[in-house]
């Protein structure tokens, strides 16, 4: 079960929304086939992870049977390109995926819906760490 902080379902919709833009779709599409370019064509199928009534995350995929497969995209209600350039500060100070202690490789930020791109990895969250 998602986490709906302060959030309600309309709220989480208008996020799905903008995923779901003719451009914003086809350029989430790009960034999957370049995980995984053998992939084939599909559905985009979202499914909320987390949402917050000024942001929502989603696991995004297209058409992939394979639940390791998919992309995680946070929607925000304003600019945060600050939280792309703050990720690739931590991945080229060597938190990446060969460190013990590693953040998701951010993948691409869409600075007109306001859409941080990011890997999808398995393993602990660090909220569950440090709380």
């Amino acid at each position: 079960m998602p986490a709906l902080d302060g959030s309600t379902p309309e709220i989480v919709a208008r996020f799905a929304a903008v995923l779901k833009q003719e451009e914003v779709r086809e350029e989430l599409e790009r960034l999957f086939r370049f995980q995984w370019p053998g992939e084939p064509a599909g559905e985009m199928n979202l499914r909320v992870l987390k949402a917050h009534k000024r942001r929502c995350t989603f696991e995004t995929s297209f058409g992939s049977e394979d639940p390791a497969r998919g992309i995680i995209a946070k929607v925000y209600q304003r600019d945060r390109a600050d939280v792309f350039a703050a990720m690739e500060s931590l991945v080229a100070a060597g938190f990446d995926g060969t460190s013990e202690f590693a953040i998701p490789l951010p993948l691409a930020y869409l600075a007109t819906p306001h859409v941080l791109v990011q890997e999808k990895v398995s393993g602990i969250q660090a909220m569950e760490i440090f709380m």
